[in-house]
């Protein structure tokens, strides 16, 4: 990312904070969405260059005011984001993190069970033990 966009970006995220993080985060996936959706489900490197903003892609260009890096950054800054909408959003899929979690430990435990009570038995050992104590009779 060539300086001048940078030094804007953590400009603003030192001025927003983490509103800021994700306004950007926002204006990456719209600017990539169509590189993305273009990349074949086989191409996965080229999804993993996308996704890292691979000089390869977008190179740094010198011009600061119309290149890729500024407009990610400029469209960021221009976002309009509410941020009692966004802390509902993220309360709501705490809940949904916490109900996983607490599935997910809850099968830990049920393997935890079965593993502490898994005795082998075959099916033909009651049978065995019968027949020898016929024999020692």
């Amino acid at each position: 990312m060539p300086f001048r966009p940078l030094l804007d970006l953590f400009e603003h995220f030192l001025r927003e904070g983490h509103m800021f993080l994700f306004k950007l985060s926002l204006a990456i996936t719209d600017a990539i969405a169509s590189k993305v959706l273009e990349a074949k489900a086989t191409e996965v490197n080229k999804l993993f260059e996308l996704l890292r903003l691979d000089k390869k892609h977008f190179p740094d260009t010198m011009e600061e005011e119309t290149g890729f890096f500024s407009g990610i950054v400029k469209a960021a800054k221009e976002m309009e984001l509410d941020a009692g909408e966004v802390k509902g959003l993220r309360e709501a899929q705490m809940v949904v993190l916490q109900e996983k979690l607490a599935q997910v430990r809850k099968k830990e435990q049920e393997l935890k069970d079965a593993e502490d009570s898994d005795e082998i038995v075959f099916s033909d050992e009651d049978e065995d033990e019968e027949d020898e104590a016929e024999r020692l009779a």
